[in-house]
């Protein structure tokens, strides 16, 4: 299992803009992918990632930080 976040600050101006693009992409992953938990999602090469990351990226004030986790215990 993979758990990844990725840490990003956009521009003021185009927080509402980013904010879209993030709900049509969570949208598609939860009606896509099931047992996903979209708001840890890469954004990957696929059609709908590939749209999410032109919007979202250049408005990004420093590069995105990819910060990978291991799984070591739950409580499920």
């Amino acid at each position: 299992m993979i758990r990844q976040l990725a840490r990003y600050e956009v521009r003021p101006g185009s927080i509402q803009k980013c904010a879209a693009a993030i709900r049509v992409f969570v949208d598609h992953v939860r009606a896509n992918e099931p047992g996903t938990a979209p708001l840890r999602l890469v954004a990957g090469a696929r059609p709908p990632e590939k749209e999410f990351s032109r919007i979202l990226y250049p408005e990004c004030l420093e590069p995105v930080e990819f910060v990978e986790y291991e799984l070591v215990a739950t409580n499920r």
